[in-house]
C-alpha cells in the first residue's frame, strides 16, 4: 500500500497544526492506483497523433492509456476518432486503446524527435452500418496480414466516394500475387497506405457503396489512387 504523508520540522513540529507531531509525518489516506497519471493530449511537443476509427471508419470515443516497462505513464482522451499525445520525452512506449464496445490491439511505438502517426482500426467487426458487414481481418501478431493504415513512408494515398462526392466507409485491401498483405480503413472517404515495398498489387475497395478493385505499381515516390462508384 502507498501512502502519502505531511512534511514536519526536525522538532516533530508541524507547520499548521500547532502541535507536535511524529518527526516522521502524519499518515493520511492510501493514493488510488494511477493517481496523478498526466492527461497528455495537450502539451507544447507533439510526440504522438493519429485516429481510432472501426474497420468501416468510423471514429469511435474513448481514451488510450500509455504505458512504459509495465506501468500507465500517461492517457488522453480520443475526440472525434483523433488523438494527440504531448511532451512524452524520447523512448519505447505501448498505447493501449480504451473503447467500449470495440477491441484494439496493443502498439509498440518509439518516440523521438519528431511527431509520429500511430492509427488504431478496431478489430471488432461485429457491428454493422447502413447494411454494411465487413469480412473479418486477420492483424499482425494472428496472421501475416497487417494494418497499413500507419507508418513512417506513404506508399499510396487517395479517396473513396460516390458519384457524387460523397465519402465512404469501409477499407481497403490490399493483396500481392493473390495474398493479403495488409488493411487500410477509409476515414472520411481517405486512405493512405504506408510502408509497403515497391512492387504489383491489387487494391480491394470493400465499402458501403460496394466494391471496386485497382491494379497498382508501388515505387519510391507516393501515388495517388481514387475510388468512385
Amino acid at each position: 500500500m502507498t501512502y502519502e504523508y505531511d512534511r514536519c520540522g526536525m522538532y516533530g513540529q508541524c507547520e499548521g497544526f500547532g502541535s507536535l507531531r511524529s518527526r516522521f509525518g502524519r499518515r493520511k489516506r492510501p493514493l488510488l492506483a494511477g493517481a496523478g497519471v498526466p492527461n497528455r493530449s495537450t502539451g507544447s511537443h507533439l510526440d504522438i497523433q493519429g485516429t481510432v476509427t472501426s474497420v468501416r471508419g468510423t471514429p469511435v470515443p474513448g481514451s488510450i492509456d500509455v504505458m512504459q516497462g509495465g506501468r500507465r505513464v500517461a492517457f488522453v482522451n480520443i475526440s472525434s476518432g483523433r488523438y494527440t499525445i504531448f511532451d512524452l520525452g524520447r523512448g519505447s512506449y505501448q498505447l493501449v486503446v480504451r473503447a467500449e464496445g470495440a477491441e484494439f490491439s496493443p502498439r509498440n511505438v518509439t518516440v523521438g524527435l519528431s511527431p509520429i502517426t500511430v492509427n488504431f482500426i478496431s478489430s471488432d467487426t461485429g457491428a454493422s452500418a447502413g447494411g454494411f458487414t465487413p469480412a473479418r481481418m486477420t492483424y499482425v501478431g494472428v496472421g501475416e496480414a497487417r494494418d497499413l493504415s500507419t507508418g513512417s513512408a506513404i506508399k499510396i494515398q487517395g479517396t473513396a466516394t460516390t458519384t457524387r462526392g460523397t465519402p465512404l466507409t469501409g477499407y481497403i485491401d490490399v493483396y500481392q500475387s493473390g495474398r493479403l498483405v495488409g488493411r487500410s480503413a477509409l476515414v472520411s472517404g481517405r486512405h493512405v497506405v504506408y510502408d509497403l515495398p515497391a512492387g504489383s498489387y491489387r487494391l480491394s475497395l470493400q465499402s458501403s457503396g460496394g466494391s471496386q478493385d485497382r491494379n497498382v505499381t508501388v515505387g519510391r515516390s507516393p501515388i495517388t489512387i481514387n475510388f468512385v462508384i
